[in-house]
């Protein structure tokens, strides 16, 4: 086991405003809910988690690095299950030009994994839940599925989403990098 001295540890604030409607979603609603699928709240204050905010920058990172000619490993929880069956893990990473996933025991590990963390390792990164700057409240959004083979409504697909609505303000409250 690997200890490390912690020496600096910088939080960074961030405030950003919702560009489109935004819903992240908890999963299925209770029983008793009049929405289909009701967005993540903490004390009634609709939030944007950590782990949401974390994964979007980790994914963009790893892009950007990519493109750059940065090595950076496909993370193993992203390999579809069928592509581990079906092909080699080295095989697959090799075909998206990346890396196969970063193992710590054998010191291999891309600059991506070492802030945000992979399945071995820690992060060096700690995401906390974006809040609101203001009280709002959500909007209900109806939506249809549509079906591809007739590109027509699928029956029964009616159902009711809440959102929070464009230009509503957040902010992050820390991004702490040890």
């Amino acid at each position: 086991m690997v200890f490390e001295k912690l020496e600096t540890i910088t939080e960074i604030e961030v405030q950003y405003t919702t560009c489109s409607c935004l819903a992240i979603h908890a999963g299925k609603s209770a029983a008793y809910s009049i929405v289909d699928q009701s967005i993540i709240k903490i004390g009634g204050v609709p939030v944007i988690p950590g782990s949401s905010l974390k994964g979007a920058l980790r994914s963009i990172i790893e892009s950007i690095l990519s493109e750059s000619g940065v090595d950076v490993c496909i993370p193993e929880a992203s390999i579809p299950k069928q592509i581990k069956q079906r092909r080699n893990v080295e095989e697959y990473a090799r075909d998206l030009g990346r890396l196969p996933p970063c193992n710590q025991i054998k010191g291999d590990v891309c600059p991506v994994c070492k802030l945000f963390g992979a399945a071995s390792l820690s992060g060096r990164a700690v995401f906390l839940d974006a809040r609101p700057e203001s009280i709002i409240v959500p909007i209900k959004r109806t939506h249809v599925a549509i079906r591809r083979d007739t590109n027509a409504q699928s029956d029964g697909s009616l159902m009711e989403l809440e959102a929070v609505d464009k230009e509503t303000f957040y902010y992050f409250p820390k991004l702490i990098n040890i």
